[in-house]
């Protein structure tokens, strides 16, 4: 067994490792069970769509990390079937990940991508082996210890990771026309000088957004769609992240009054941007319970300048006492409405 050496391929394979996980599980939220076990992906059929530049990135993606897993093990005494082990590990690595895929609804688990992945990783290990057989893996090591300094090592590390320091994740665009931004915007506005929490708000998409990518996402789904009696990809998964913006707080964590508080805000900010050109309706069930009187008596005077009808439930009078004199009051009873007010 060959003796091994200091290298900077170790830590540099941990690092590759890390940005493969977070670029296949990227954007790491809205999780859920979506009734299919992780690995029904491996028997689904063959996608019927498919473009070059999916194969090529599928395969590229997983090439650096096959060339510095066999170079690692080439270079500290475990060169004996490195191809082989680092491309089992590679496989390893993708299948779990695609499994994980599963439960992201922006992502689709794929079969065709765990292969092409391991191709990737075999391609990259028979690089860095074929390289270390003609020399050229020695022949830089002697060259680093020519020009640099033999601590250079993990500043050459640090060097190498630098272009990955600087990916930016830049949203992808949510196909939400201004909708998103209107609604944040008419929530400072009605908002401002007054007790309510202001929610900050994020959009989640339920799958690819463009196009072609979610005409391929649904085909590529439909074995898993039938598994689960259900379509589990498309912009019916769509969904609103809701935080806190004053504690930058997400909603699930705030209290029943925050929540509700935010959950009103956003509702009258949304049915303000209608303007007046149309009649509005507004339907608020047990609207009063959970707000202190403060914020109640807020709510009831930004429903009053609202323009709109509003119909408001409750189990209890009492909530309503600082619009008793203004509004029709009914009781439903037994199946019979009754006019107190």
């Amino acid at each position: 067994m060959p003796s091994p050496k200091k290298t900077a391929a170790w830590p540099l394979t941990l690092a590759y490792i890390a940005l493969v996980i977070y670029a296949s599980l990227y954007p790491f939220d809205a999780w859920r069970n979506q009734g299919i076990y992780p690995w029904a992906y491996l028997t689904q059929p063959l996608p019927k769509y498919w473009t070059g530049f999916d194969v090529a990135i599928n395969i590229a993606g997983y090439v650096p990390l096959g060339f510095l897993g066999v170079l690692t093990a080439l270079r500290t005494g475990h060169g004996k079937f490195a191809v082989l082990g680092v491309t089992m590990l590679v496989f390893t690595l993708s299948m779990c990940l695609e499994g994980l895929q599963n439960y992201l609804p922006s992502r689709v688990a794929s079969n065709v991508d765990l292969w092409l992945n391991a191709l990737g990783g075999w391609l990259g290990g028979l690089t860095a082996w074929l390289l270390e057989k003609v020399g050229a893996i020695d022949r830089w090591s002697h060259f680093r210890r020519t020009w640099f300094v033999p601590q250079a090592r993990g500043g050459l590390v640090l060097l190498a990771l630098w272009p990955i320091a600087v990916i930016f994740p830049a949203a992808v665009p949510l196909g939400l026309g201004q909708v998103l931004e209107r609604v944040e915007a008419a929530l400072g506005e009605a908002l401002s000088d007054t007790p309510f929490a202001r929610p900050a708000l994020a959009y989640q998409p339920g799958g690819p957004t463009d196009p072609q990518a979610l005409a391929a996402a649904l085909a590529e789904s439909r074995r898993r769609d039938r598994a689960a009696q259900r379509t589990l990809t498309g912009p019916h998964r769509d969904e609103l992240s809701v935080t806190m913006a004053g504690k930058n707080q997400p909603a699930a964590e705030c209290s029943t009054g925050e929540q509700k508080a935010m959950l009103i805000a956003i509702t009258l900010a949304h049915a303000g941007l209608l303007g007046n050109e149309r009649p509005r309706l507004l339907l608020l069930d047990e609207v009063a319970a959970h707000l202190d009187p403060l914020r109640r008596a807020a709510l009831f005077k930004r429903l009053r300048t609202s323009g709109a009808q509003v119909w408001a439930t409750g189990t209890e009078l009492a909530p309503f006492s600082d619009v008793a004199g203004e509004a029709a009051v009914w009781r439903i009873s037994a199946g019979a409405a009754e006019r107190l007010a």
